[in-house]
């Protein structure tokens, strides 16, 4: 979706479909007692994928770039992209212990975020990732989208890391209450 937008609209999803449709029609096929083992273990694969994609920012909002992979940056004073830096260059920064990662997720995730991250539609939770894709593209305390070259490192680090965080820990609540809601 164009970060210009305010919220998911199904006007963004091709003819062809988008996360947010194929996640319902994953669910579906989750659902059809009908439907073979093989087309469930393929549709539950792709649910989970898709769910958790559908949290990374960059995956939801974008500028023309193709999820920021066009927009080359310095990071650290290393050649990358956008998109990187979000899928796991801010990650390897602040962390490569696994357990570290797990203390954190697990303490943003209480049962009371719980409860409120397992409401809502995944049309919600696109508009969440749209929210916070206009923030990814811009460096911290700005509104306008940095160009191609800028230099990211710390300050941009620390901005993005709770988001990170927290989209990371409710991809993994969402997850859970899919199937659980799907399974019951």
């Amino acid at each position: 979706m164009p970060i210009s937008e305010p919220r998911y609209d199904p006007r963004f999803c091709s003819p062809e479909g988008c996360v947010v449709s194929k996640v319902k029609n994953f669910e579906r096929v989750l659902s059809d007692p009908r439907a073979s083992r093989a087309e469930k273990q393929e549709a539950l694969r792709f649910l989970v994928h898709f769910l958790q994609d559908l949290h990374q920012p960059l995956h939801a909002g974008d500028t023309g770039s193709r999820g920021g992979t066009l927009v080359q940056v310095r990071f650290f004073d290393v050649g990358t992209n956008l998109h990187q830096v979000w899928d796991f260059r801010v990650m390897d920064w602040h962390s490569t212990d696994e357990a570290t990662w797990m203390r954190e997720l697990n303490a943003l995730a209480t049962p009371e975020m719980a409860a409120a991250w397992s409401k809502g539609t995944v049309e919600d939770w696109a508009t969440e990732s749209l929210t916070e894709a206009k923030l990814a593209y811009c460096l911290p305390g700005t509104d306008k989208p940095f160009p191609s070259g800028t230099k990211l490192g710390e300050d941009y680090c620390r901005f993005v890391l709770s988001i990170i965080q927290l989209r990371l820990a409710q991809s993994a609540i969402r997850v859970a209450f899919t199937l659980n809601r799907i399974f019951k």
